[in-house]
């Protein structure tokens, strides 16, 4: 299948070229239901994608992996599944700042705004399986020197927050979170507009770089020997055949952190393979 690697690690079907890092998908792949998947895929596609990631982040991940591995000699071991590759290695889509600048769109106002900024003390702890975060922000009234607002985080399920915003001072809220962020947003009106009661609703948009370098997913891999003795098939006599024997070699003894990571997914590529 075209891309046939890349489909095995995202492991969705359909494509929508709005997501970012979208790679064309071939429309003959069948996606892996995770009930299907032995114990070791899952805990190693949790650690290497987020335990619930959106379609985003796998395009992100996968892209990270793939340029790991087709800058080596690994990439044979994509090619030798399918030589048909469409996906672009060189694109720096996924390195632009402006994708991780939160925007916001207006769906209605009367005499109101929302700015949103990020609180950068609180994003060196924050983390998130999902890449894109989407919110619907309401301004639904101000008295008595108070904004009422409702915060709805898209998702499964949707989270909703509603909380009344102290008016810091004539034209402006006070900065009040976003649920489930680092964004905190801020309620403007023109001077003295507080006494005409605006009001408004705007959808903000936000994404969020992984947090975790290689050297951090290295760490959570060597904490789940016993899936990756499985992933690596040792119990078997597959573990001991090729390309299997090769991977865990790299996985053990590679000195450099590329061929650890890249053996591990090239891995999870292959037992993917077995299922589909």
């Amino acid at each position: 299948m075209i891309n046939h690697a890349r489909n095995l690690l995202v492991n969705y079907i359909g494509n929508d070229f709005s997501r970012v890092g979208e790679e064309v998908i071939d429309p003959k792949f069948r996606p892996v239901v995770k009930q299907n998947m032995p114990s070791a895929v899952v805990v190693v596609r949790s650690i290497l994608f987020g335990k619930e990631p959106d379609a985003e982040m796998l395009n992100y991940r996968a892209a990270q992996y793939l340029r790991l591995i087709h800058g080596c000699e690994l990439a044979k071991y994509i090619t030798e599944l399918d030589t048909r590759i469409t996906y672009d290695l060189t694109s720096a889509e996924l390195l632009d700042l402006r994708l991780f600048a939160p925007t916001v769109s207006t769906v209605t106002t009367a005499g109101a705004n929302l700015a949103v900024i990020v609180h950068e003390a609180d994003s060196a702890t924050f983390t998130t399986d999902k890449l894109l975060q989407r919110w619907r922000v309401s301004l639904t009234g101000v008295a008595d020197n108070t904004a009422s607002t409702t915060i709805q985080l898209f998702g499964t399920p949707i989270r909703t927050e509603r909380k009344t915003v102290p008016i810091s001072n004539a034209s402006n809220s006070a900065l009040f979170k976003l649920t489930g962020s680092t964004l905190y947003g801020r309620f403007m009106w023109s001077a003295g507009g507080a006494e005409a009661a605006p009001t408004g609703e705007w959808l903000v948009n936000s994404r969020v770089r992984p947090s975790s370098d290689f050297s951090v997913l290295e760490q959570s891999l060597r904490s789940v020997d016993e899936a990756l003795i499985d992933l690596f098939s040792r119990g078997s006599a597959q573990g001991y055949t090729e390309p299997f024997a090769t991977f865990y070699e790299l996985w053990t003894n590679s000195p450099y952190i590329e061929y650890r990571i890249g053996a591990v997914v090239l891995a999870l590529i292959y037992k993917m393979n077995e299922l589909v």
